[in-house]
């Protein structure tokens, strides 16, 4: 492969790019404004919405496979306090010392 053949491959994806997010565009307007109505809602900052570009060379095959992909990433989450069974509890200031 040489630089005029990479060149020929990030055009290709370039363009490709540009007529996915075109095909996804009513989609992917759709997921933004649920995106922005869900931080409204909830009274608390934008969550966010991240999008992947994918370039695959299939060189066994000779194909160049573009892939636009786009998510919304939600995360919940609740901390607990483990008793370690191996640790005595100390009684401060509950008993007197012998």
């Amino acid at each position: 492969m040489n630089s005029d053949r990479l060149a020929a491959i990030f055009d290709t994806a370039s363009i490709d790019l540009r007529k996915l997010a075109a095909e996804g565009q009513a989609d992917i307007l759709t997921d933004l404004a649920a995106v922005v109505e869900e931080a409204q809602a909830a009274d608390k900052e934008a969550l966010k919405m991240t999008f992947g570009f994918q370039i695959v060379l299939d060189l066994g095959a000779d194909k160049q496979t573009s892939t636009l992909s786009w998510s919304v990433k939600r995360k919940l989450s609740t901390d607990h306090a483990i008793a370690n069974p191996d640790q005595s509890e100390l009684a401060l200031g509950m008993e007197a010392m012998p």
